[in-house]
C-alpha cells in the first residue's frame, strides 16, 4: 500500500496522517516559506509552497 501525504501551502510543510492512532506527523518543512535545506534533514528544510507530492511505486521515495 502506498502511503498518503498532505502538502500544505499555508504552512509550507508536508505531513503524513496516521488515522489508526489519530496523529499527523510533519515529515518535511519548517513552516517557513523559503528555499533551504539541501543535504539536510527533511524536517529542517524550508519549503516554498509545496503544491504536490509523489511517491515511487515501492512507497520508499517521496518527491515534493
Amino acid at each position: 500500500m502506498i502511503p498518503t501525504f498532505i502538502p500544505s501551502t499555508s504552512t509550507p510543510t508536508t505531513s503524513k496522517p496516521s488515522p489508526s492512532i489519530g496523529t499527523i506527523t510533519t515529515i518535511a518543512g519548517t513552516g517557513t516559506a523559503t528555499y533551504s535545506g539541501d543535504n539536510g534533514q527533511a524536517t529542517s528544510a524550508g519549503l516554498y509552497i509545496p503544491y504536490g507530492v509523489s511517491v515511487d511505486a515501492a512507497g520508499e521515495h517521496l518527491y515534493l
